[in-house]
């Protein structure tokens, strides 16, 4: 779509349509566009979900907090639980000692990997 379609179909100035543009590269730049998580974001967002939460989740609530399909979650909890990370007792999962530890070290990882997008 061009600038005077873009100006036509929403009734913004050129100069408000250049500013946006310029917003959207620098938010792409920045790494604050939306973007596929990748296995390591995966992971973090289970984690982070099960300490938030303290006492433990079920397996729906973790689904639902981390934004997983079912086929996902299913992965990634065997991944997690075969590890150690994580364990189930009567349905409810919680994050291990290790998974904690773990947890610590994946947010250090990222933060550094970050630096150099």
């Amino acid at each position: 779509m061009t600038t005077r379609q873009v100006m036509k179909a929403t009734g913004l100035s050129e100069a408000t349509i250049i500013q946006l543009s310029k917003g959207q590269r620098i938010k792409r730049i920045m790494g604050l566009e939306k973007r596929n998580r990748n296995m390591y974001d995966i992971v973090r967002d289970i984690l982070g979900l099960l300490l938030e939460a303290g006492k433990g989740l079920k397996r729906t609530h973790i689904m639902y907090g981390a934004n997983l399909s079912h086929d996902l979650l299913k992965k990634y909890l065997r991944i997690l639980s075969s590890n150690g990370l994580i364990a189930e007792e009567n349905g409810i999962w919680h994050v291990t000692m290790k998974g904690k530890t773990f947890y610590v070290r994946l947010e250090k990882y990222i933060e550094v990997v970050n630096l150099f997008k």
